[in-house]
């Protein structure tokens, strides 16, 4: 039996973390989901995940600073990258996380469509 893929979830809002567990689980994903940075760290490295789904903006530490974390780590997880904000963050988002050679997947701008957020969670 093939093991399901291991999904990474990092958001300050749980509506969103409800979400994007809802969707993942029902697409076959396992899920853990992470409320800060602190904790995502914590997960990320007790069990290295397939896929990360990671917000932008949060109030601790943000997304780009979660990026260089996992850049630091060689990460090889393939990342999701979400954002409620200007478009343009996004993007300079997605060019530093192939600057650092990161696995980048998807850009999901929120609030996103279910059907864009599975499609996203089947590409990775």
């Amino acid at each position: 039996i093939m093991s399901s893929k291991h999904i990474l979830v990092v958001d300050d809002d749980p509506g969103v973390l409800e979400i994007v567990q809802e969707v993942s689980e029902q697409l076959g994903f396992d899920v853990t989901v992470a409320h800060d940075s602190a904790e995502f760290k914590a997960l990320y490295a007790a069990a290295i995940p397939d896929l990360i789904v990671l917000d932008l903006v949060m109030p601790d530490e943000d997304g780009i600073d979660l990026m260089r974390y996992l850049a630091e780590k060689k990460c090889s997880s393939k990342l999701i990258i979400m954002s409620g904000y200007n478009p343009l963050y996004l993007r300079s988002s997605e060019t530093l996380a192939r600057d650092w050679g990161l696995s980048f997947t998807a850009v999901l701008t929120k609030p996103f469509d279910l059907e864009v957020l599975e499609a996203a969670l089947l590409a990775a």
